[in-house]
Formats: structure tokens, sequence, C-alpha cells
């Protein structure tokens, strides 16, 4: 039976005997489709795990690892294109500005507690936390002026404490 073949019949919702490390693949790969259903992306943090307990992070980091050292078989990779995932990341910074940004249009502040995380398990608080770092040059890196911009156009708040907020134009 070909890849192809098997995929098919997987798709329609017929197990095949299958071995125990595929029967475990196919389940993690089903937690993936689940949370691509509901969220619409397979960027996930290395942390998160699924409502069933499974580390969904960490499987899908290794299948990246698997495709980048071709353990990954044809079949796996065409399922979990299917299924929108994401064999390299773009920009930490601009995904970090995607889920602040997701956070102001909802609660139009950006005074998020430092232990915040997104539904998606982002840690978003903690990102802001860094930004807030850069921005007074306390961290390694420092925010570049378009960040800086793109920050203030959604309201950031630089400083977290009472009476310290400043918002530079």
């Amino acid at each position: 039976m070909t890849d192809l073949q098997k995929e098919k019949l997987y798709s329609i919702g017929l197990d095949l005997q299958i071995p125990k490390n595929e029967s475990s693949w196919r389940q993690h790969y089903d937690e993936a489709m689940k949370f691509y259903q509901q969220y619409g992306t397979l960027s996930i943090p290395k942390r998160y795990a699924g409502n069933n307990g499974r580390n969904l992070g960490v499987w899908l980091q290794h299948q990246r690892e698997g495709k980048r050292s071709g353990r990954l078989a044809d079949w796996q990779i065409t399922m979990l294109d299917h299924i929108g995932m994401i064999w390299e990341f773009e920009n930490p910074w601009i995904v970090g500005y995607r889920h602040a940004e997701e956070y102001w249009k909802e609660h139009r502040h950006l005074m998020v507690p430092n232990t915040y995380l997104c539904e998606d398990g982002y840690r978003l608080g903690k990102w802001i936390s860094n930004q807030r770092s850069a921005y007074h040059k306390s961290a390694k890196k420092e925010l570049n002026t378009e960040q800086i911009a793109k920050l203030n156009a959604i309201g950031m708040v630089w400083s977290a404490k009472p009476g310290r907020g400043k918002v530079c134009r």
C-alpha cells in the first residue's frame, strides 16, 4: 500500500493495523489537527501541552527535526503540510507583536500581567516585560525605532509601575 493510499484511508477514519509508534504519531497528529482547526495555526510554543496532556509543542519540534534529518516519511510530511505545519519560524519579535496587537484589540491596553498566557500558550506577559526592559536598555538587545513606533501605535506603556507610564511619540 502506498503512503498516499494510507493517508486517504486514515482521512476517512479507517485505522489500519499500524505499528505502535505510528499509532502514537497519529494521536499527536490528531491533536495538532484539532489545534489547527481551533486556532488556524500550528505556531505553538514549545511548552504547550494539549487537552490530553501531550506536549504538542515538543512533538511538532521533533517533526521539524525529523524532516530536516530525513527521518520523516513522505506521507507524514504531506499530512502535516495539509494542516498548516510551519517548518521554519518567522521572526520571534513579530510573533510577540502580533499577540500584543490581538491583546490590545480586545482589552484596549497593554498593561499585561507578567504571568499572562494567551490561549495558544504564548507568554505575552513575559514578552511585554522583555520589551520594556529592552526599551530601557537593561536588556542585551535594544529595540529599534520601528519596533518602538509599532508598540506605541498600540498603546505600549513603557513603565509598568502606576503613574510612570511613558509613551514616546
